[in-house]
């Protein structure tokens, strides 16, 4: 893209845009007139682009045209001399396009969002919005009017500064990428000094660092009632989900546990499951009628996130813990433009929701806003619904045409999950692990998996004795000894 900010000649620009056109939007509208001089090279190049209007005898003409992810939306040239304007709608943005020429309004406007992007030039106005940064990336007008025309790009100051904060945030990591690179080689240096001190003569490095973890004490008092409640959740989820022949497998710290101790991670209270949403909907449909458990729903809106909550709990008992379940979208084979528009996704989303939440009078910046899915606002639903739409179209696929699996846009944004987004054949056929004495299900090499989201699961970690997520008090304690001397025969 970098060439392309900076190309000059009329033709090559776009045929560059031909190269980049399955991630841009293309928007154009000419000012004065689109000019006498168009070469059958530069007339070639616009035809390559989809657009069919050959100029010919039509000097004093408006024109605008709009060509998304490679497709023409729309493409107009005035009967005379008359303006034109068209709006449009792409994505959640609002555009607007008119030209005039020089015997009329001679105004060339591509309007974005209520903001004017245009350079309104004489000749092709260009503004270039980039699908994958979410922005605009450039703003450009060719003069054909003449043999030797001239080109003019919009350095106003939103662009300006838009690139200026680039260049200083590249610069800021640059300078942070050596900072966190030397203090990591120290790290490292000491870990593996103390590693070397563990280990026993002729031990592997690798043996010393798994008989460590296998080493340290389970949890004791209310942490590890928290854990054996959650537990007891995940063993019935796991029965259910076998005898009905429905997949699933250990994510997060709960499979980090597994590999790493076998167990609950000793300072951790919660386990977490994951399944593609074919598979969710089977689990929705088992525990419909279930006595003691049932899939809960809820509608969750934050400062950062609009996400649907899913998760397995006791029906009877008004307690915290649960078990979480993570949904993943089948799509097109995984690379880093398809991650990195789920990840844009996840963005968005956030500001829709906030814009939702504030325009109903709520705050969240509060703290996380819960709704159960029945009685949530149709518009945070809606909301979500429309952006698993959007990713669908963007690189989702059907189950039989699909090569990867990737984090859906329902979720809550968390940076480990961008190591869970896969191509199929990385995670299945499902393998096992054991966790407490119980085997559960977990991608095939859960290893190199767990070490995808969270890097080396042998290394030191930076929070032990700090990772909780349920709060407790007395009340909450009375509950959890109800629930292990219910379901006692389960563990």
């Amino acid at each position: 893209m970098d060439q392309l900010i900076q190309e000059k000649n009329f033709a090559a620009y776009c045929r560059m845009l031909k190269h980049f056109k399955d991630n841009i939007l293309i928007l154009i509208a000419v000012k004065d007139t689109p000019g006498f001089c168009l070469r059958a090279d530069e007339q070639k190049a616009v035809k390559e682009l989809g657009l069919e209007e050959s100029f010919e005898g039509k000097h004093w003409h408006s024109y605008i045209a709009a060509i998304n992810c490679g497709k023409v939306v729309t493409e107009k040239i005035s009967v005379n001399d008359e303006d034109l304007e068209e709006r449009l709608t792409a994505a959640k943005h609002e555009i607007r396009l008119f030209s005039s020429v020089y015997k009329k309004a001679d105004t060339a406007k591509i309007i974005i969002d209520d903001i004017n992007y245009a350079v309104n030039s004489r000749g092709f106005n260009f503004v270039i919005f980039d699908w994958n940064k979410e922005m605009v990336i450039d703003s450009v007008c060719f003069d054909k009017l003449v043999r030797h025309h001239c080109t003019v790009r919009k350095e106003d100051t939103l662009l300006a500064r838009i690139h200026d904060l680039e260049t200083e945030l590249g610069m800021i990591n640059k300078h942070l990428s050596k900072f966190e690179t030397l203090f990591l080689s120290q790290m490292e240096k000491i870990q593996m000094l103390l590693w070397q001190c563990y280990r026993t003569e002729g031990e592997e490095l690798t043996a010393a660092r798994e008989r460590f973890f296998l080493s340290l004490p389970k949890a004791s008092g209310e942490l590890r009632d928290l854990q054996l409640a959650g537990l007891i959740l995940l063993i019935k989820f796991d029965q259910i989900c076998r005898k009905n022949h429905i997949q699933y497998w250990l994510i997060f710290g709960g499979l980090l546990g597994a590999v790493r101790h076998h167990g609950c991670i000793p300072w951790d209270d919660d386990l977490d499951v994951a399944m593609m949403r074919d598979e969710f909907e089977k689990v929705k449909t088992v525990f419909s009628d279930d006595q003691d458990f049932y899939i809960k729903e809820s509608v969750c809106v934050s400062a950062g996130n609009l996400n649907f909550c899913h998760q397995f709990a006791y029906k009877a008992y008004d307690v915290e813990v649960v078990l979480d379940i993570f949904i993943y979208d089948y799509a097109d084979e995984i690379n880093e433009a398809v991650i990195w528009k789920q990840f844009a996704f996840n963005k968005e989303i956030a500001v829709e929701g906030n814009k939702i939440a504030k325009a109903a009078g709520l705050d969240p910046s509060d703290g996380d806003i819960l709704f159960p899915y029945d009685s949530a606002p149709p518009a945070f639903i809606q909301c979500i619904e429309s952006f698993n739409k959007r990713a669908f179209e963007s690189y989702g696929k059907r189950r039989a045409e699909a090569r990867g699996m990737i984090w859906s846009v329902e979720n809550f944004s968390y940076l480990p999950a961008a190591g869970t987004n896969k191509n199929l054949a990385e995670v299945f056929p499902l393998g096992e692990v054991e966790l407490e004495g119980h085997m559960f299900f977990a991608p095939r090499n859960a290893v190199k998996y767990v070490n995808d989201m969270y890097g080396d699961a042998f290394s030191i970690p930076d929070d032990m004795n700090t990772h909780r997520h349920f709060r407790t008090d007395s009340r909450q304690r009375e509950i959890l000894s109800e629930i292990l001397e219910k379901f006692k025969s389960i563990l």
